[in-house]
């Protein structure tokens, strides 16, 4: 079972600081309010292990996020599996000075993966190919990779489009903490199965583009549109014949995460059973 903690004060944030310097991989996602450098850092969840951290940056601030965060995200020995880690990577640096290292990306991961069984198409013969258009859905992993189909990602999509500050709000609802948790509590086990399908050198082509990712908007010029030409093409949309075999790689899934807050004061987080 998985605990969902949500994080709302500084002393909390301190302790899950202190827990996260002994991991070696985590699984991280954030959230905000037209997420980038100029929008809001509302959420950041963190799942390690067992536990899931969601830190309300909302409530504590960026300045504490910067205190107690930025050697957990600039560590270069601690792997954190993202999917899509580009605005994130913007709002990390230009909101809380903090650069994030060391980061494996799913996105890049399928892509990867993908190349490697085209480019190595007379060894790997895949029982059931299949193309996917580039870059993958967070949704569309979990399918292809754990067999779960995540409606909520959609729903998210229409609450966002009409609320473009729903994650900016609060409380945090259960809506929220259910789709943030689900965000991140699966990334481990995606990353892990595609490690294992790819040989030594597209493990070190994914490590490549994911660092690709992490500099793709935090390092732009800040009057630059998403969209200038003047970004490389190196970590554009690939183009190439898309198959994979995943028949021979699955995981045991955890329980669904029910959500029912209980009653803390502030040195203790709010633990979602």
């Amino acid at each position: 079972m998985v605990r969902v903690w949500v994080i709302a004060s500084a002393n909390q944030l301190a302790h899950i600081a202190s827990h996260l310097a002994y991991v070696s991989i985590v699984g991280v996602d954030c959230e905000g309010e037209k997420l980038s450098r100029t929008g809001r850092l509302c959420l950041i969840q963190i799942a390690a292990g067992d536990d899931v951290f969601l830190v309300d940056v909302v409530a504590v601030g960026c300045a504490a996020i910067t205190r107690y965060l930025k050697q957990f995200f600039e560590s270069k020995s601690i792997l954190k599996i993202m999917h899509d880690c580009r605005k994130d990577s913007d709002a990390l640096l230009h909101q809380c000075n903090i650069q994030l290292q060391n980061v494996f990306d799913c996105q890049c991961g399928f892509a990867v993966v993908q190349r490697q069984n085209w480019e190595s198409n007379s060894k790997y013969s895949p029982k059931n190919p299949f193309i996917e258009p580039l870059p993958i859905s967070f949704a569309k992993l979990l399918q292809i990779y754990c067999g779960i189909t995540f409606q909520g990602k959609q729903d998210m999509k229409v609450i966002i489009n009409t609320d473009p500050s729903f994650w900016a709000r609060r409380p945090l609802i259960s809506t929220m903490i259910d789709y943030a948790t689900t965000d991140v509590v699966y990334l481990i086990s995606i990353y892990r199965m595609m490690w294992v399908q790819m040989m030594n050198e597209y493990r070190s082509m994914a490590m490549e583009r994911s660092l690709g990712y992490c500099e793709f908007y935090r390092n732009r010029p800040k009057d630059l549109g998403e969209d200038t030409a003047l970004i490389s093409n190196s970590y554009r949309r690939p183009n190439f014949k898309q198959f994979v075999d995943v028949t021979s790689a699955k995981v045991i899934l955890r329980e669904n995460v029910t959500t029912a807050i209980a009653d803390t004061n502030d040195n203790d987080s709010i633990l979602v059973q």
